[in-house]
């Protein structure tokens, strides 16, 4: 498991200084996202947790691509 936070500073680094800056950009992108966000509620994903899996993630990497 990864926590949000880290995955959001992977796609934002220039938020380093405003972690909670990160994690609310990453957050945007997913809701913007709609297949995305589909497909993350398919597998369970629950936007209050702190982590995402690493099935969250694969398919994040898959629709984002990676960092």
């Amino acid at each position: 498991m990864y926590t949000k936070f880290q995955i959001a500073l992977q796609y934002f680094p220039e938020s380093i200084d405003t972690p909670n800056n990160a994690v609310q950009r990453l957050r945007k992108a997913l809701l913007r996202n709609k297949e995305l966000l589909a497909e993350l509620q398919n597998v369970g994903y629950n936007a209050k947790s702190k982590v995402f899996t690493s099935r969250e993630l694969a398919l994040i990497y898959e629709y984002l691509g990676e960092p």
